[in-house]
């Protein structure tokens, strides 16, 4: 088998199946930088802890559904969006973002890869749908979609920081 490093970094995109990264052996690289990433704890019923909140109005919010998961609700009438509460990315770092997709009733969310740039996430309910990314900013975020209607429900959001040895790809001969 050859192994070669990945090196355009700017150009990585979604690694979901395996596509481009092998995503089982990047579960073992940098420890997840989230705190309460599996929503576990909701000190406030309107925002998990570790997260802010913003463009909530009773109408467009996010809350606890099931126990430990996230559900964003939107009307298109704002943007609703959830942050850690402290900036976790560095500037130009290599990450993964896996996320799980718990229900999608109507609509779609993005994240903020650090500087203000969103992309989509995929609707397809299933776990462990990855993503790498490079950050273009420090302030990593998720929201509802702009333009529609979103009731989605996520659970277990892990970012990890990957190094170059994290990102081997493996050809057979």
């Amino acid at each position: 088998k050859k192994v070669s490093p990945i090196k355009d970094y700017d150009n990585m995109v979604n690694v979901q199946g395996g596509n481009y990264v092998d995503d089982n052996q990047l579960v073992g690289a940098q420890s997840n930088i989230i705190t309460n990433g599996d929503f576990t704890t909701w000190t406030d019923p309107a925002v998990p802890n570790g997260w802010t909140l913003s463009n909530n109005d009773g109408t467009n919010l996010v809350e606890e559904t099931v126990p430990n998961t996230c559900r964003f609700i939107s009307d298109d009438g704002l943007e609703v969006t959830i942050r850690p509460t402290v900036d976790i990315l560095t500037l130009a770092g290599v990450y993964t973002l896996w996320i799980d997709i718990k229900a999608s009733v109507v609509g779609s969310l993005q994240f903020d890869t650090g500087g203000g740039t969103w992309v989509d996430l995929p609707t397809d309910v299933a776990d462990g749908h990855a993503i790498a990314f490079t950050a273009d900013g420090t302030a990593f975020g998720i929201k509802a979609k702009d333009g529609a209607s979103c009731n989605v429900t996520i659970d277990n959001v892990v970012i990890k920081k990957l190094t170059l040895a994290d990102m081997q790809l493996t050809f057979d001969e």
